[in-house]
C-alpha cells in the first residue's frame, strides 16, 4: 500500500507485485492478464522475476493513439499465461480505440489451448 495518493510504486514494490501476481496466477489457472500501464519500469520488473526461458513470446501491437499496447506470454509451469498491458484508463483513454484492442486480446486468447510439459 502507497503512504499516500501522490506516492509511486518503485521497482520493488513492482517485483513483489508480479511475484504474487505470476504466483496467484499459477494457483488458479489463470491463462489472461490485462495490465494497466505501459510504464517500462513495470515491464522490466516483470522480466526480472521470470525464470530464465519463461518469457515465450513478445509482441508490440499496432498504436492506439501515441502508445503501442504490449502482450508478452510467459510459461507458468503447467500453461501459458498471456498478459495485455495497455494505457492506463485514468490517462486520457478513449474506449471506443482501445475497446478494439481489448476485443482481439480476449478472442485471441480464449481459444488458446494450455499446454503441459
Amino acid at each position: 500500500m502507497m503512504a499516500s495518493l501522490r506516492e509511486r510504486p518503485d521497482g520493488q514494490d513492482y517485483r513483489d507485485g508480479w511475484q504474487m501476481l505470476l504466483t496467484m496466477a499459477g494457483l488458479i489457472g489463470a491463462r489472461r492478464c490485462i495490465v494497466y500501464g505501459l510504464e517500462g519500469a513495470k515491464i522490466a520488473a516483470l522480466r526480472a522475476v521470470l525464470p530464465p526461458g519463461a518469457l515465450l513470446a513478445e509482441q508490440r501491437l499496432p498504436a492506439v493513439g501515441r502508445n503501442r499496447p504490449l502482450r508478452l506470454t510467459v510459461n507458468l509451469g503447467e500453461r501459458p499465461l498471456d498478459l495485455l498491458f495497455i494505457r492506463h484508463p485514468s490517462a486520457f483513454f478513449r474506449w471506443d480505440e482501445w475497446g478494439v484492442v481489448l476485443r482481439q486480446f480476449l478472442a485471441d486468447t480464449s481459444a488458446a489451448p494450455a499446454f503441459t510439459d
